[in-house]
């Protein structure tokens, strides 16, 4: 081979790879679930953006965002996605995953008082409590149900969900014993 053809396949692999990381950005920015305010009864509402629509905008960088889906469909799916435009204004602020990032990093643990300085949300993800004293797990919580759930219940870092979720599903299986003084 000629030097003219490794500089070809050199920068077609570099054009590849940038081409590669734009739609890695795109995916990465399009994903995830978003609760935003319904223009229509002003309720929060859970939605999706819909990715592979936005992923065919990235060559002729033309994004035209729509919504894949909605807690509020199929009823009014017929609505103007309006919505849109809360996602534009903050993409990652109506983010369910920032949203919940942000509420835990001004807390502490409301079992051991363990101040929340980083949030782990793929292997040691924190819980939550009730006003009624029991431990949840986020996926026990409707995405639209997150702005009212933030303002009623407490954050539980992961030891003490992990914990606390064994002491109320096996009650028998656990001895309190008082401290010694």
């Amino acid at each position: 081979m000629t030097a003219l053809m490794y500089l070809s396949l050199g920068l077609f692999a570099l054009v590849g790879l940038g081409y590669a990381t734009w739609l890695l950005f795109v995916a990465r920015r399009n994903h995830g679930v978003r609760v935003v305010t319904c223009p229509e009864n002003h309720q929060p509402a859970a939605v999706n953006l819909d990715l592979v629509r936005a992923l065919k905008g990235v060559p002729f960088d033309n994004p035209d965002p729509r919504l894949k889906t909605c807690s509020r469909w199929p009823e009014h799916s017929g609505c103007g996605q309006a919505c849109l435009g809360q996602i534009e204004a903050a993409p990652d602020g109506c983010l369910a995953r920032t949203m919940l990032t942000d509420w835990y990093l001004e807390k502490d643990c409301a079992v051991c008082g363990t101040h929340f300085d980083a949030v782990q949300w793929i292997d040691h993800k924190p819980g939550l409590m009730s006003p009624e004293g029991k431990v949840l797990d986020w996926k026990e919580i409707i995405p639209e149900n997150i702005p009212a759930t933030l303002e009623t219940h407490q954050p539980v870092c992961w030891n003490c969900f992990i914990a606390e979720a064994f002491r109320q599903k096996y009650p028998d299986l656990v001895t309190d014993r008082m401290a010694h003084q």
